[in-house]
């Protein structure tokens, strides 16, 4: 097992690099309080990344690719509910 230190500069350009399409996205809604924008999602993710290590030893993370994206819960934040949230997204593209 390899743990790397990451600077939080190196954390941010990360998160810049994998922002990840809304479209490939599922978009979530409470059917309880009819919440549309704020969710907790627990999720596993298998990724595929370049790590580039400079002189200094500091890391920059690029061309990171996600392989696997697994949804494990969605818990509405507004309700708290977990068991009335759906995937709006499926029933569109049916």
């Amino acid at each position: 097992m390899v743990v790397a230190v990451v600077s939080s500069l190196a954390l941010r350009k990360f998160l810049e690099v994998s922002t990840v399409s809304v479209k490939d996205m599922p978009r979530y809604r409470c059917e309880n309080c009819g919440n549309k924008t704020r969710f907790d999602v627990v999720a596993t993710e298998k990724s595929k990344s370049f790590y580039h290590y400079n002189l200094a030893g500091e890391l920059t993370i690029e061309n990171s690719e996600v392989e696997v994206f697994d949804v494990e819960s969605v818990t509405c934040r507004w309700c708290g509910s977990t068991k009335t949230v759906v995937d709006e997204s499926e029933s569109v593209s049916n």
